[in-house]
């Protein structure tokens, strides 16, 4: 078809489609039509594995059901708040939301962190293939458990501390969340150093059960958008008015 008669030609357009993306479109090899999706917010997700596996702990530390031993929560902060968190902050970096994205990840390696203290295969607790762990009774650093897990908590405070001054802007839910969990690492710290006082474990309980609450207060706050709630929840914005 010349120039001339393109510009005469009044039937159905027969030039083909591209995507968003530049590339053509192939629509006749699906069975479906092809819609352009926006990607979804991952950050309830994060939420609510991060508040999951807190929670869990935080039940553990106050004694709920006269449970003394934590390593139940390993299950959790492999599963759901190491994998499913990381692969929050994965998605959260895609996005181009570079606070939560870093917020996440970082978190999600706490958990792992956390569970590899407890788990044998490591060498730190417990005894595995009939070795001693360096932090067991016969191990090599047999006094020395208390110090390392609270100097471990007192890091990952510090590495917190840097996602509380993050967040002065963001809300007073998430800051909530993030300052109640710092409060909590402070505990679990002060905890491991003096583990003659169980009050101390009991409070980091406490204080990382309301940590939880406000966690999963923020994931639900996202989910209950415009188009699929009939309600908001509100955050209590801080972010500077124009």
């Amino acid at each position: 078809m010349t120039k001339a008669e393109s510009r005469s030609y009044e039937g159905p357009d027969v030039s083909r489609q591209f995507t968003s993306g530049g590339h053509v479109a192939q629509d006749e090899l699906f069975a479906l039509p092809v819609y352009h999706r926006k990607q979804a917010n991952a950050q309830p997700l994060g939420m609510f594995s991060f508040a999951a596996t807190l929670l869990l702990l935080s039940l553990y530390n106050v004694g709920a059901r006269n449970v003394t031993i934590p390593n139940g929560a390993v299950t959790f902060a492999l599963g759901l708040g190491g994998v499913t968190q990381l692969l929050a902050g994965q998605l959260e970096f895609a996005s181009g939301n570079s606070f939560t994205a870093t917020l996440f990840t970082s978190y999600a390696l706490l958990w792992w962190g956390w569970a590899m203290i407890h788990i044998p295969f490591f060498g730190l607790t417990g005894t595995y293939n009939g070795q001693p762990g360096a932090y067991t009774a016969m191990g090599q650093g047999a006094g020395d458990i208390g110090s390392a897990s609270g100097l471990f908590f007192i890091t990952w405070l510090s590495i917190s501390l840097v996602f509380t001054l993050a967040s002065i802007r963001s809300s007073i839910a998430v800051m909530s969340w993030i300052i109640s969990f710092d409060i909590t690492l402070i505990l679990l710290a002060t905890s491991c150093w003096n583990p003659e006082n169980a009050s101390l474990l009991k409070a980091a309980g406490g204080v990382g059960c309301v940590s939880s609450a406000a966690a999963f207060y923020v994931g639900l706050a996202g989910l209950h958008t415009k188009e699929s709630s009939y309600f908001m929840l509100p955050m209590g914005s801080l972010q500077r008015a124009d």
